[in-house]
């Protein structure tokens, strides 16, 4: 009778805790007294698996000796004996409590029979998998074809999925590859180097962030890799973007005012608008924490040459040589690319110079169909009144990073909005499909 009694409890106590097994320790030795052997202790609640919450231990002891159960005792990770039936292991978010723990646990009965101490373990883990990035190559893509990254995975229950996105310049997702299943070591992800529409990506900058979780749901987002796209495509010369709806593009050149383009971004920032930048190669070095912060404000940036040169009086390489410096330069202040925009200055090209473009890795040659003429600093009320008047859906505007351009920029804004129409960087205008 008794011992169906105990088997009785022992199933309400495992259905009462939604147990996920019964661990019984060996059986001990029985220790010699007149009491008769020992007792036996039953835990329930202790697996071999990770957990990422709180555990809850319960122990059932059996009384072998007809005397009863006296007292069940036990010990976390070595510490002092304490009196109960019953112990939580936490798994608290700050991961204090994550890793194995050894949980001892005895009874004794009314006639001072102890058992041998028994254990059992506990493994919480509320901790992401571990990432360390090794490489991401190419640096910089030449041609269209695979991104691969290597990471090292470190993860205390063995397994992680990873899932790489692959992010454009502004961290915008555009595609996001099958998740994969990785052990712990050195391991490579791999970006065939195409959008969600399965086509080639233009060239420009682009990241790849990582989101790890392991088995218990445990996840982490990495932070972004950047790499450039340089790959050769054959340009196109754009004036306006026909099919970008009631977008404007608001476009600013040169450069060479600092006060100007600080105010400007100042502007831009108050009235929640992008816009795009094409300084000269050399005035991004000379005022590079303006160039950083134009970036970090999520503008569009374009490249405008290395120094202003007439671009159809150079040769290819010359032409090339321009395009590439000025790269280069935003590469080195603010880890980013200007393709695929490129602005040629005064808007002088030639079909060559179009074709050194594309070589460079430039898909656009920007021009315009809105001009002020700001650089003749006409006064703020003309340039606002220049634009105003001649824009339409998906104009893009030239203007330049000067004082006068900046005082006028609050009153354009107001008056595109006015009409209807929304001031844009040039990623949102191609975004948003141009013919």
């Amino acid at each position: 009778m008794v011992a169906v009694l105990v088997t009785s409890a022992l199933l309400i106590v495992a259905v009462m805790f939604g147990v996920a097994g019964v661990v019984r320790g060996s059986t001990p030795s029985p220790t010699p007294s007149p009491g008769g052997p020992a007792p036996v202790t039953t835990v329930v609640g202790a697996d071999d698996a990770w957990h990422g919450t709180a555990v809850r231990l319960v122990f059932v002891a059996e009384d072998r000796g007809g005397t009863g159960i006296a007292v069940t005792e036990y010990s976390v990770d070595g510490g002092v004996w304490r009196t109960g039936t019953s112990v939580v292991i936490p798994a608290p978010k700050d991961h204090s409590w994550d890793g194995r723990h050894t949980v001892g646990y005895r009874s004794r009965d009314n006639a001072g029979v102890v058992e041998e101490a028994q254990s059992c373990v506990v493994r919480i883990d509320t901790t992401a998998p571990r990432i360390k990035w090794m490489s991401c190559k190419p640096a910089v893509r030449t041609r269209p074809g695979p991104q691969r990254a290597r990471v090292r995975v470190t993860e205390a229950t063995g397994a992680s999925t990873i899932q790489l996105v692959v992010v454009d310049a502004l961290g915008r997702k555009i595609v996001t590859v099958r998740p994969k299943t990785v052990g712990n070591g050195a391991r490579t992800l791999t970006w065939n180097g195409r959008n969600a529409r399965g086509k080639a990506v233009a060239p420009g900058r682009y990241g790849i962030r990582l989101v790890v979780r392991d088995a218990l749901g445990n996840k982490r987002v990495t932070g972004i890799k950047w790499f450039r796209d340089q790959h050769p495509v054959s340009s196109r010369v754009v004036r306006a973007g026909g099919s970008a709806g009631r977008m404007v593009a608001l476009t600013f050149d040169d450069g060479a005012s600092a006060s100007a383009w600080a105010q400007l971004l100042n502007v831009l920032r108050s009235h929640k608008v992008k816009a795009s930048f094409f300084p000269v190669g050399t005035e991004v070095l000379a005022k590079a924490s303006l160039a950083r912060r134009t970036v970090r404000d999520g503008h569009t940036i374009g490249n405008h040459t290395w120094n202003h040169p007439t671009m159809s009086r150079l040769g290819h390489a010359e032409a090339v040589s321009q395009l590439r410096r000025t790269e280069a330069a935003w590469w080195r202040v603010a880890r980013t690319t200007p393709a695929p925009f490129f602005r040629p200055p005064y808007g002088d090209m030639s079909a060559g110079t179009v074709v050194a473009a594309g070589a460079a890795g430039y898909r656009y040659t920007v021009l315009w169909d809105v001009d002020p003429y700001d650089w003749r600093n006409p006064g703020v009320g003309v340039i606002a009144s220049r634009v105003l008047s001649s824009v339409r859906p998906g104009s893009i505007v030239v203007m330049h990073i000067s004082g006068q351009t900046a005082q006028a920029l609050p009153a354009i804004i107001r008056g595109l909005k006015a009409r209807g129409l929304k001031p844009v960087s040039l990623h949102e205008m191609f975004a948003a499909g141009v013919r």
